[in-house]
Order: structure tokens, then sequence, then C-alpha cells
């Protein structure tokens, strides 16, 4: 039996929305980053960031110190489920 599969450009926004945004890796990225920095300014004798301005443009992100898991998880959390 052969299922109907809508057309890629039938799903896709006209105006190329998509292109736009970043992909979800990019998103987990930011979020992660962004977040680590919130943390160390939080607290910055309990935790240290260093790379965070490359981490656009590279893989490596150095983090020095205790990190709040429970805040880290809800923020990404938050980035998958699209949340700002």
């Amino acid at each position: 039996m052969r299922r109907h599969v809508p057309l890629l450009r039938t799903i896709l926004p006209r105006d190329g929305g998509l292109k736009e945004q970043p992909m979800l890796e990019e998103k987990l990225k930011q979020a992660i980053v962004g977040e680590l920095q919130r943390q160390a300014a939080n607290r910055p004798q309990a935790l240290k960031v260093d790379g965070a301005r490359d981490a656009g443009s590279s893989e490596e992100l150095t983090v020095n110190g205790r990190i709040d898991l429970g805040a880290l998880v809800m923020v990404i959390a938050g980035s998958v489920a699209g949340g700002p």
C-alpha cells in the first residue's frame, strides 16, 4: 500500500523562513553557552567559562567550576521546545 506523503515544498514556508532561523544544533549551542555565561556572571568565584566568544565558530569551550545542572537542563529543554 502506498501512502501519500506531502511534498517538502508544501511543508516549508514559501518565504524561506527556515533558512534564516538557526538550526537546532546552533540553537542548542547558543542556549548552553548563554546559560553557562549567566551562571559564571552570577557566581564568578565558583564558575569560569573560557572560549564562549568563539563558541559560534569553534566546537570547544573550557568550563571550570560548579554548574547548576537543573538550570542548564531547563534552558536546553526550552531551546528544544522552541522557547526564548
